[in-house]
């Protein structure tokens, strides 16, 4: 069987929205159609990634009319048996069962069947001839048995009959065969086979899919497969390789921690061997820096210096260092030689010598502040002036504005001018954004985006735009 692209590709429809775009492959030797999906949106898709063309566009069709998806048992089949003719109203739904009978009915239907050949092989199925046998006897195929059984013979489709096929059925299921499989072989319906299953070959329903499963994991562990490398081996997914382990293997389970318990103990210990090495030999050096020299990240030096060495995190060495620096300003040293065996900025350094530059800090009652504030706002002050009036930082003035009062938030005061502003009349986007922020309250451009479902860059360019028609 050989397949080659029919070069047509296209979007796929709801319920198989969920990939990006396929493709439509053609079987050359039985002119079928095929569709290909690609490229998943989701981790788990609703549908799978190959099926049939028929299968594709009248599985959209339902859906558009009916929202339901074709259940796993039901084939789509052609009713004209031209797999080119891909009309909807040239399709129907058949069980594999029933499609598998018609198939075989359009394979087998200009052969020619005479009386006699209906008695040899009725007759050597009523003697107990199981259908491969039968169809050893007649020299045809065991699916020409099966048309002649559905299509002039159908009391030997009696489970009586079936009975005759158990080593057949053991074979196959031994084989590797599903009771689907064999149902389809035999013409019959999956329950018919698993009655049988269940009767005389009850050794085989024991040793379900699960214990093969099982046997293969187990025989993959006792190579030293790891179970990530097992899951495509077994046809499963590494989480339910995991499972079997956890429910049928747990000594492996308990290797594998103690194992991993070893190795984050080794790694551990190699990086406190690289922290501490890295800490001595660059004293003077601060976490950032020291971390680039050994291609970490700050947060993870930090987090190690943390933990194996607290008496030099972040915090305690910036204590150390300033106290290192005071000492050396009472021994007179100059600010460059503090900086050089500190590494403190040299602001910091220049505050620490002269403490007179520094605004003594004055007691503010920030509630009492905060209350007066929104009195100045309400007033017409300015941030700037409300700040000024209660000695505090204008910083603050517009946190309490975004926390407590946002109606005077900096984005709401451009909202409302700019709902109000006849200037911008005609921009849409810039009124659209204004009004959002009134109507939903909320007190930042990126909530703003969240709410207006639009990307951030869009809201922050209306809002940037529309600073030229804010009257000032």
């Amino acid at each position: 069987m050989t397949y080659g692209p029919t070069g047509e590709s296209f979007v796929p429809e709801a319920p198989y929205d969920d990939y990006a775009h396929g493709e439509i492959w053609c079987d050359t030797e039985k002119n079928r159609k095929y569709v290909s999906l690609k490229k998943r949106k989701v981790a788990f898709p609703k549908r799978p990634n190959r099926t049939t063309y028929a299968r594709y566009l009248f599985q959209v069709d339902l859906w558009k009319r009916t929202q339901q998806l074709i259940p796993d048992e039901l084939e789509v089949d052609h009713i004209n048996d031209d797999v080119s003719d891909d009309r909807l109203d040239n399709y129907q739904l058949l069980t594999k069962a029933e499609n598998a009978r018609k198939r075989d009915f359009y394979r087998y239907r200009n052969y020619d069947i005479t009386q006699e050949l209906l008695d040899t092989v009725g007759g050597l199925l009523e003697s107990g001839q199981s259908r491969q046998a039968v169809a050893h006897v007649v020299k045809e195929s065991v699916g020409f048995i099966r048309f002649l059984i559905n299509e002039y013979l159908p009391i030997y489709r009696q489970d009586a009959y079936i009975e005759r096929n158990v080593d057949l059925i053991r074979t196959m299921l031994e084989g590797g065969h599903t009771q689907e499989n064999v149902a389809d072989e035999l013409g019959v319906d999956q329950a018919t086979i698993s009655r049988l299953v269940s009767k005389h070959l009850d050794h085989l329903q024991r040793k379900s899919t699960i214990a093969r499963r099982r046997d293969m994991i187990k025989h993959h562990l006792d190579q030293g497969l790891h179970y990530t490398d097992i899951a495509p081996l077994v046809g499963c997914t590494p989480l339910n390789v995991w499972y079997y382990i956890k429910k049928f293997f747990p000594e492996c389970r308990e290797q594998w921690d103690v194992d991993k318990a070893a190795a984050e103990a080794q790694t551990e210990d190699t990086m406190r061997q690289t922290v501490e090495r890295a800490l001595n030999t660059h004293p003077e050096l601060s976490h950032m820096q020291i971390a680039k020299l050994v291609g970490m990240k700050q947060q993870t030096f930090s987090h190690y210096v943390r933990k194996f060495f607290p008496e030099r995190a972040p915090g305690k060495r910036m204590e150390a260092l300033v106290a290192k620096a005071k000492n050396m300003i009472t021994n007179g040293a100059d600010k460059e030689a503090i900086l050089k065996a500190t590494g403190l900025g040299r602001n910091q350094v220049t505050l620490m010598m002269d403490p007179r530059r520094r605004k003594a800090p004055e007691h503010v009652d920030y509630h009492l502040s905060r209350r007066k504030c929104k009195e100045y706002l309400d007033g017409g002050l300015s941030y700037k002036d409300a700040a000024a009036v209660l000695n505090v930082d204008p910083a603050a003035v517009i946190n309490w504005t975004k926390e407590y009062f946002p109606e005077h938030s900096p984005i709401y005061r451009w909202a409302r001018r700019i709902c109000t502003d006849p200037q911008v009349e005609g921009v849409n986007n810039v009124i659209l954004a204004a009004k959002a922020i009134v109507d939903m309250r909320v007190n930042t451009l990126d909530e703003l985006a969240k709410e207006l479902l639009l990307p951030r860059r869009y809201v922050h360019k209306f809002y940037h735009d529309a600073q030229s028609y804010v009257v000032s």
